[in-house]
């Protein structure tokens, strides 16, 4: 792979949250067995709910009036939670681009006479820019820190790996709205493995 990039999709960041609980017709609150971390205004995928299904897909966090709670909106349900699910923190994005090096070291020496002589080293390195957009105040990946990351392609089909925001920017503020458009540079600190359908 040398570089790749996709006009849309979503970033998955940090653990994902196990759900203990789900109640509500439209305003749903939202049990978990630990610490959460997530607060208002947070983009949220939930993922393997069964009983209540309706409550699967991507969500904004409405509140989060404490650390194992959290409430969401949908149109409505008629389903009871039986178990299962998780919730995980996601940024919607606009763009994305991977990019996968390897390392070569140059040998070059006094035999050398017009071109430079390399080896391979065997190391390869990866990084990526993802852009996106967030509400004002809701939470930032943490910089310096390794998260995992998939870039998602289309559902089915995405690469992940661990790697650590090293940068953001926020790239313009929307007129009229709470949403900023933010740029993230990520290094990617191990293999970066590719998932199709």
């Amino acid at each position: 792979m040398s570089k790749i990039s996709g006009q849309s999709g979503i970033v998955f960041l940090d653990a994902a949250a196990t759900i203990s609980g789900a109640s509500g017709t439209t305003t749903i609150t939202i049990d978990f067995t630990g610490v959460h971390g997530l607060i208002a205004k947070d983009r949220i995928y939930i993922a393997d709910a069964v009983g209540m299904t309706d409550i699967n897909g991507y969500h904004t966090v409405v509140s989060a009036p404490d650390t194992d709670t959290i409430t969401i909106l949908i149109d409505e349900t008629a389903q009871t939670w039986s178990s299962g699910g998780t919730a995980q923190q996601i940024i919607d994005i606009t763009g994305w681009s991977l990019e996968e090096t390897a390392e070569a070291i140059d040998v070059t020496d006094s035999s050398n006479t017009t071109w430079k002589a390399f080896l391979a080293s065997g190391f390869t390195s990866a990084t990526g820019t993802v852009e996106g957009f967030l509400l004002t105040g809701a939470n930032k990946p943490a910089l310096g820190t390794s998260l995992t990351v998939k870039f998602d392609m289309d559902g089915s089909n995405y690469y992940s790996g661990s790697g650590i925001f090293t940068s953001d920017a926020t790239v313009v503020n929307i007129p009229g709205t709470e949403a900023i458009q933010v740029t993230y540079n990520v290094q990617m600190t191990g293999t970066v493995t590719p998932t199709f359908a």
